[in-house]
């Protein structure tokens, strides 16, 4: 009788240790969920203040990257081929949407801010400008960039088409703004087959942004 009742013991005792570690765990993961919860943002202002933000930040990490123009912004009309979204859904989701990109024709590199109208339209904007109709990575002239990538936080969604560097930098810049971003599509990577035949954005000495 007292070998059942401490082995019933064990059993409440194990159960309830069992109980615990699932219930620190589930804590665990709900914490580590938070901190990758693209609805929250530090990020303010508009697409302009954003990309200013980031082009501040490349700058003062003294990154190198092609000379590249003032901030422009993005048009329905051109936003297809500028940022990968249809006039249609520029029309639908986008508040503002600005760009920067190599002021002459001998670097491919490109990157976007784009405000959305709120969190769930910043998503969508993410999903569509990294899908097969979306941001065309190919549509510089004889050069073309090394790889392309788009991420979200909160109402905002950045773009980038540059070197695998500068695209590194940009991203960790827009993450330190963010304070918290949804997952990194990295959705076109050039790969040199050594051929020669293509010319990378990195085939020339790059400049520092100021």
């Amino acid at each position: 009788m007292k070998q059942e009742y401490k082995t019933m013991k064990t059993r409440r005792i194990i159960t309830v240790a069992v109980v615990a570690v699932m219930t620190l765990s589930l804590a665990a993961c709900g914490f580590a969920s938070a901190g990758n919860d693209s609805s929250k943002t530090d990020l303010t202002g508009s697409a302009e203040d954003v990309l200013n933000q980031i082009l501040d930040a490349l700058n003062d990490e003294g990154t190198k990257m092609p000379m590249a123009l003032p901030p422009v912004d993005v048009t329905g009309d051109l936003s297809q081929n500028t940022i990968g979204l249809s006039e249609n859904d520029f029309a639908r989701l986008v508040v503002s949407a600005y760009y920067s990109q190599a002021a002459i024709a001998t670097f491919a590199h490109q990157i976007i801010v784009i405000q959305a109208t709120d969190a769930a339209a910043a998503a969508e904007i993410k999903n569509l400008v990294s899908g097969e109709n979306g941001y065309d990575a190919m549509k510089w002239i004889c050069v073309i960039p090394q790889s392309a990538v788009a991420v979200n936080s909160g109402e905002y969604v950045m773009i980038v088409a540059s070197q695998n560097d500068v695209v590194d930098a940009a991203l960790a810049a827009f993450t330190a703004a963010a304070g918290s971003t949804g997952d990194v599509i990295r959705f076109f990577e050039h790969i040199d087959d050594g051929t020669g035949d293509i010319d990378l954005g990195g085939a020339m000495p790059l400049l520092p942004i100021g």
